[in-house]
């Protein structure tokens, strides 16, 4: 990363990003909605792969941040990691929320823009390193 700062601000992003999505699953889930497990479909798919993905995008998502605070040498990777899955997941949500829950569009927005933004930066910074 090129200075400390940027990778607070990105460990704080994805931080709060997977906290998020495992606060916003675990709550779906508690709610009794996977109503015959694994099989339960929704549009033609099993929804429990989806949350499932998206889940796993929330505990990579921390477990980056953690390794960025830290200043773990494989956070770089994993970070980039994240911020892509987050990148999917949000824009494949988003295509749910449009049509249904309107109010997670801007909270989606913000997430895609985040995770955008990050893979920039990690971006800028890995081609800075290599100059």
């Amino acid at each position: 990363m090129r200075s400390k700062r940027e990778s607070r601000a990105l460990a704080g992003f994805l931080g709060l990003t997977g906290v998020g999505i495992l606060r916003y699953w675990v709550r779906w889930l508690r709610q009794g909605n996977l109503k015959e497990g694994v099989r339960t479909v929704e549009g033609d798919s099993y929804v429990a792969l989806h949350v499932a993905a998206e889940m796993l995008a929330g505990v990579v998502s921390i477990v980056a941040a953690v390794g960025l605070v830290t200043g773990r040498t494989w956070a770089t990777i994993v970070g980039a990691f994240a911020l892509g899955m987050v990148a999917y997941s949000t824009v494949n949500a988003l295509g749910s929320a449009l049509r249904g829950d309107r109010k997670l569009v801007a909270a989606l927005l913000g997430a895609l823009g985040g995770s955008l933004r990050g893979a920039a930066t990690l971006l800028r910074s890995r081609s800075e390193a290599e100059e």
